[in-house]
């Protein structure tokens, strides 16, 4: 629901190059939804409620959200403001 309420261009759309695209990465769209990154968020807070419980589960997706954060913003699909949130 945030990018609702704050629509921002990703960087390929507001630099105009194409992304690199496959199967296993995303696909380029057209909508303005860069902030926040949903893949992020999630790993994040699978990863936070898995500490509570299974703390090495939780350290596993924790480290995955920080390793997808950093993809995302190589791949050019957000901004590092985007990730970090």
């Amino acid at each position: 629901m945030i990018s609702w309420f704050f629509p921002k261009l990703r960087p390929y759309q507001e630099f105009e190059f194409k992304p690199i695209e496959s199967v296993f990465l995303s696909s380029a769209t057209e909508a303005h939804n860069s902030f926040p990154s949903s893949h992020t968020i999630s790993l994040a807070a699978a990863g936070g409620a898995l500490l509570l419980h299974q703390p090495i589960f939780g350290i596993i997706f924790l480290v995955t959200a920080v390793l997808t954060g950093w993809g995302r913003i190589i791949l050019a699909f957000h901004y590092p403001k985007d990730v970090i949130f």
